[in-house]
């Protein structure tokens, strides 16, 4: 017996994934008579796009690659639990925040909006935060009670990791297990950068956090998962859809749903989805008037011109007061600033760019992705740190593929590249492993000692009183004039 994966059927699910979360915030968070003819439009939209037909690749695969989807479902699952995602095992210390952001969505009436005491000085404060992960689970938890709300996010994680591999699959035209093993290992080498500054490695420990051996990071896929889970699985799931994506029409349903779901990698992706959106050949036309004819054909939909509508919604729903938001600046590059920054990029994507070079020195996007990691770390915005650690998730997922893509099409008795390969997957291995041993090792001795696995919660008014997931309604025109 031998079963269909299409790529049509990829994107047919990853349309729902990604308009499920808007479907629920439209209805949930604004006034009906603006929310009904946006949730009829995109339900029309989504039939539309769906029931198209279009150029359909696809993996045929027999009962033993059977087995490897199931192997791939199981990995999926177990990687997903550990992270405590569910709270059924150890939680790192951001789930203090994101458990208290999703309680928050359960228990309050939407949109969230209460007085809050903010230095002395009541203020009408809403909840302000790329939401859009959460929004199905907290739907979930209003009707079924929270601990169920809880747990349904164990299985939109999983629903949405499975989408991505599906879209990895595609990409390397064959179900393979291996892929998945290095996605969940991926990282940079940080185990480097701690012995370059003098630290002693036999002292290393399950407390400390291996990435900021620096003042930058670049997140390993399952410190991704395990810190800031409800950003980087819609933006892996979008990255892998974006480089799929052939045609420009139904691009910006992709963007509506970044921004509400991972802003800060939204950020990230404008670069690919620039290079994407001009990079066609409609019918080997030479770049000129009838090109750019074809490509207003292609880009101007009813899709996207509906999308930008939805984006202005949640970008005035996002957007922060000077105050609230704070500055942008650039890292300094004197004083040995140079140096730091090289340094990083040398330990963190050195080994990975020089292994996707063998097969990728020809591609533009390859190009662009490592140019954006080269910036990511001069920017100082939105948070400090946070910037460099969720804007590079885009190009970091772009290079996860073409490293994959390099170990299959690069003979390995060449030694220097099968040297190289072990390298950057032994080395960076090193700082996901020890992601991975800390929950673990944590959520068993809880259990010993009969304590909880769970993060607290810094509660309701904590988020509220906070700028990063909050905003002062009196100066939001999305809270002034477009929600209930």
């Amino acid at each position: 017996m031998t079963l269909n994966l299409s790529k049509r059927m990829f994107f047919n699910l990853t349309y729902c994934y990604i308009s499920i979360p808007i479907l629920i915030f439209l209805l949930g968070w604004m006034k009906l008579i603006y929310a009904i003819p946006l949730v009829a439009a995109l339900l029309f939209i989504l039939y539309k796009v769906i029931s198209v037909k279009t150029e359909n690749e696809s993996i045929l695969f027999s009962r033993s690659d059977q087995k490897k989807l199931l192997i791939i479902l199981v990995i999926i699952l177990i990687w997903v639990l550990i992270s405590g995602i569910g709270k059924l095992a150890y939680q790192t210390e951001d789930h203090l925040w994101r458990n208290a952001m999703f309680e928050t969505l359960v228990n309050e009436d939407w949109p969230i909006i209460k007085q809050i005491n903010v230095n002395g000085v009541t203020e009408t404060r809403g909840m302000s935060y790329y939401i859009g992960f959460w929004l199905p689970c907290a739907l979930v938890g209003k009707v079924f009670g929270l601990k169920v709300g809880f747990l349904s996010q164990i299985v939109w994680a999983v629903f949405g990791i499975s989408l991505f591999y599906y879209g990895v699959c595609i990409l390397l035209k064959k179900i393979r297990v291996l892929p998945l093993i290095i996605f969940i290992l991926f990282s940079g080498m940080d185990i480097i950068g701690y012995y370059l500054i003098g630290e002693d490695l036999s002292s290393i420990t399950q407390t400390q956090h291996l990435e900021w051996w620096t003042l930058f990071q670049f997140s390993s896929n399952t410190t991704q998962l395990f810190w800031v889970f409800n950003q980087a699985i819609p933006a892996w799931l979008i990255v892998i859809a974006l480089l799929l994506n052939q045609q420009n029409r139904n691009i910006g349903l992709f963007i509506s749903a970044a921004l509400i779901c991972c802003t800060l990698p939204l950020i990230g992706m404008l670069p690919i989805i620039a290079y994407q959106c001009l990079n066609k050949n409609y019918q080997n036309k030479k770049f000129g008037i009838e090109w750019w004819r074809s490509w207003i054909k292609d880009t101007v939909s009813y899709v996207n011109l509906f999308s930008i509508l939805i984006s202005v919604i949640f970008f005035l729903y996002l957007i922060k007061t000077s105050d609230e938001a704070g500055g942008i600046g650039l890292f300094s590059l004197q004083n040995g600033g140079w140096l730091t920054v090289l340094v990083f990029l040398l330990v963190e994507i050195g080994g990975i760019v020089s292994v996707c070079y063998f097969t990728q020195r020809n591609n533009p996007l390859f190009y662009i992705c490592v140019l954006w990691l080269c910036a990511c770390p001069l920017i100082k915005a939105y948070g400090g740190d946070n910037f460099c650690m969720r804007a590079s998730i885009p190009g970091l997922t772009v290079l996860f593929i073409y490293f994959v893509q390099s170990i299959y099409e690069i003979d390995f008795s060449n030694k220097y590249y099968a040297i190289t390969v072990l390298a950057v997957i032994f080395f960076g291995a090193i700082t996901p492993l020890n992601e991975i041993v800390r929950n673990i090792s944590n959520t068993q001795e809880r259990y010993i000692m009969n304590e909880s696995v769970n993060a607290a919660s810094v509660g309701t008014d904590k988020v509220l009183q906070n700028d990063y997931e909050s905003t002062d309604c009196n100066k939001n025109l999305f809270f002034q004039y477009l929600a209930k």
